[in-house]
């Protein structure tokens, strides 16, 4: 695959103008390999508040649409997303962009991971079952789901520079 075919998928003109939900779960969601250097080069000018509105959104989503018993996935995904938005939040530090699209890119591989999940016995990837459930939750037939094999998902640490700190006086003074 090539930059400017996934941009086709994605729509872009320019990776300035990856702006949208849409986009975001297009990118999540392609099928077929993506190769991280054009993962990474879509990603590597959008603007951080924009990336993290939209990833909170969509992760928000996935949350939404599990299985009242996945208590487990449930904490999970929400470990991810509060990790990928603390990334998210200082995308002009270079190390820490290049970090975030690494750990948007590994959730990406386990979302679509073709054996992560199984529906009725069948196995899947994880976007797949959530997809039935969500259909399901529409009126479909109801299945059963298991996502023992998807929890393996290993939540890395994350190391960012605080900044300067100012000094300040914390004791009170008596009278």
């Amino acid at each position: 695959m090539k930059l400017q075919e996934l941009m086709d998928i994605l729509y872009l003109e320019e990776p300035e103008d990856f702006e949208y939900f849409e986009q975001l779960a297009d990118l999540l969601e392609y099928e077929d390999d993506i190769p991280f250097d054009i993962f990474y080069s879509v990603l590597s000018r959008v603007e951080g508040a924009v990336i993290g509105e939209i990833l909170e959104n969509y992760l928000e989503e996935i949350s939404d649409n599990l299985p009242d018993y996945t208590t487990d996935l449930f904490t999970l995904v929400e470990t991810i997303k509060q990790r990928l938005l603390l990334l998210a939040e200082n995308l002009d530090d270079p190390t820490t962009r290049r970090s975030f699209i690494e750990e948007l890119y590994r959730f990406r591989q386990w979302y679509i991971k073709p054996d992560a999940a199984s529906v009725d016995g069948v196995k899947c990837s994880l976007l797949e079952a959530i997809t039935f459930h969500r259909a399901e939750k529409l009126g479909e037939d109801n299945h059963k789901y298991d996502f023992e094999d998807c929890l393996d998902y290993q939540i890395e640490e994350i190391s960012m520079s605080l900044g300067e700190f100012d000094k300040i006086d914390v004791l009170e003074e008596e009278d």
